[in-house]
């Protein structure tokens, strides 16, 4: 039995990040699954073949206008999806279908018979580091605290998982989480909609997070040149169009996530 026809591949493509795009998309195609895109770039025509090709195969393909919020294109997408598993993945992630890498039928099976656990992490690997985006959340006074989770894991058919709070952005859920789990809308390029999400699901809902260290989705960098210092890559094309609302690119927090979650500050 193939596991992949239950699941959907969800993929929101930014504005500057096409190539990437294409080679994210084309790794879930060659391991067989089903892709719900949106892109919101300034389309041409390579770009709309492109799609029209994915449509052609049994995807869902959109452009949903120039520079539509992440946020938004996300819940498109999710309120389109019939299949009970949805597959978050960025634009810059590659899938590899190697059952060493990626176990996938044991993380569908740890989702099916945990009713409690609602969604999935997993590591993101690449050339250089392992995304260290993983947290339990504690919420005193005016802070917010991002603390290590521990390091003990549980068994499940041989999947190794634990209980987390905040797990990197790359993830399958059930579908049925949703709408309320839903991203929050008044975000658009700022920084905290990822925790934010994951604090939606853990103070508002009573679905739990699990994350499983060992499966591997892997990621290259935003912008050609990663060797760039931390000032050219602040001036980069991405970052400036990322940032482009916020006077100081890295207090993103400051606009909407602190003061939504009532707090001052984050402690990591």
């Amino acid at each position: 039995m193939d596991i992949k026809k239950d699941i959907a591949v969800l993929l929101h493509s930014t504005f500057t990040r096409w190539e990437y795009a294409r080679k994210t998309i084309d790794s879930f195609l060659v391991a067989g699954f089903k892709v719900y895109f949106s892109y919101t770039g300034e389309l041409d025509l390579e770009k709309l073949e492109f799609m029209d090709m994915l449509r052609q195969g049994g995807h869902e393909c959109y452009y949903l206008g120039w520079d539509t919020s992440p946020a938004i294109t996300r819940n498109f997408l999710i309120d389109r999806i019939t299949e009970p598993y949805v597959f978050k993945v960025d634009d810059d992630f590659i899938y590899d279908y190697d059952e060493k890498e990626f176990e996938l039928d044991k993380t569908i099976k740890l989702l099916e018979d945990k009713k409690g656990i609602g969604l999935v992490g997993f590591s993101v690997y690449s050339r250089k580091y392992v995304s260290p985006f993983l947290y339990d959340v504690v919420r005193e006074g005016k802070n917010i605290k991002f603390n290590k989770p521990p390091e003990a894991e549980m068994d499940h058919g041989g999947l190794k998982y634990r209980i987390v709070d905040i797990t990197p952005d790359c993830w399958i859920a059930k579908r049925e989480i949703f709408p309320a789990c839903n991203y929050d809308e008044q975000y658009h390029v700022s920084q905290g909609l990822h925790p934010d999400f994951f604090m939606n699901i853990k103070y508002n809902t009573f679905w739990k997070v699990a994350y499983v260290k060992s499966n591997k989705i892997y990621t290259f960098k935003h912008d050609e040149g990663w060797e760039k210092s931390d000032v050219d890559r602040k001036n980069s094309f991405y970052n400036k169009k990322r940032f482009r609302y916020l006077n100081t690119p890295k207090n993103g927090n400051d606009l909407i996530f602190l003061p939504k979650w009532g707090a001052d500050k984050i402690i990591k």
